[in-house]
């Protein structure tokens, strides 16, 4: 199953089979919920690359680029 928690109009029409969309609701329990599943397997994020913080810029280059295919990081 893919989970779109954020995704813009176009991402959500080209994604294909099983796919959960729509607005996510801001409740506590529901993100301890979504936070379970990590934890047990359940999902497994798509990260395509991990930036230290002092690239931020190089990461949002990134994303800016249209070629993103995954999540990225960044670490402290």
């Amino acid at each position: 199953m893919l989970l779109l928690a954020v995704a813009g109009l176009g991402e959500t029409i080209a994604a294909r089979g099983n796919v959960k969309a729509g607005p996510a609701s801001e409740r506590p329990e529901h993100l301890a919920r979504v936070l379970q599943f990590a934890a047990d397997g359940v999902l497994s994020p798509l990260i395509e690359a991990s930036y230290p913080l002092e690239a931020v810029a190089e990461a949002y280059a990134r994303i800016d680029s249209g070629r993103k295919v995954g999540n990225i990081v960044l670490r402290p």
